[in-house]
């Protein structure tokens, strides 16, 4: 029991700031090798585009299994990177999803100068692929990161708008705070017409006439 106190009432243990310098460097070394390994597949695989028999020194097979690879480590560690930094905004916009952008921007770019220069219209299979994956990912990487700044520059505003919101609540509160103490000061001074009339209002009773002294004729009093 004392043991089981002892660990309740122990305090938390701090974060080692070495595994966080290790994460830290883990993650800025990944970053640029999902873009960079990207680039490279996208670089090598149009030396697969064509046929067979013009392309009959480079191995197709071997070419596109590497180039796949490439790509799909590419992706898979980006995605990673994303999933495991989701709380980290800027660094998913400026390490992983803008430099993805890039690549994937130079990866189409690429594909189509190939196509051009090469005379390989109609396309491929292969082409076909290498084009859309490029161009489909590279426009996921532009919505990624511009959806992630919204939020970033919704949030910001919204905090703003909060902070902004209490002073105006403070100040309306002792507004109307200093507003209700006048309204019942003026009450208490200024008194309702029925409350003046029946201040004021002064009643004869019959009584008082056998008080006065008797008329005379021309109706003036003794």
């Amino acid at each position: 029991m004392s043991s089981q106190y002892h660990e309740l009432g122990s305090p938390a243990q701090p974060v080692n700031p070495i595994d966080q310098q290790t994460v830290q460097s883990s993650r800025s070394y990944l970053a640029p090798v999902s873009s960079h390994l990207a680039l490279i597949g996208f670089l090598v695989i149009p030396l697969a585009f064509g046929d067979a028999e013009k392309a009959a020194h480079v191995n197709k097979t071997a070419t596109v299994v590497v180039a796949s690879v490439l790509i799909g480590v590419a992706y898979a560690l980006s995605l990673f990177l994303i999933l495991f930094q989701s709380h980290d905004r800027m660094f998913l916009i400026n390490s992983i999803l803008v430099p993805g952008l890039i690549s994937n921007i130079l990866a189409s770019f690429n594909v189509i100068i190939n196509i051009l220069c090469r005379d390989l219209l109609p396309m491929g299979l292969l082409e076909i692929l290498s084009l859309s994956f490029s161009a489909a990912f590279a426009f996921l990487y532009a919505l990624g990161a511009l959806w992630l700044y919204a939020r970033d520059v919704n949030e910001t505003i919204g905090v703003q708008s909060n902070r902004g919101t209490i002073l105006l609540t403070d100040e309306e509160m002792q507004r109307q705070q200093l507003q209700r103490l006048l309204e019942q000061n003026s009450s208490r001074k200024s008194l309702s017409p029925r409350a003046v009339q029946k201040t004021y209002r002064v009643n004869h009773p019959d009584r008082l006439n056998s008080f006065l002294p008797p008329q005379h004729e021309d109706g003036y009093f003794n």
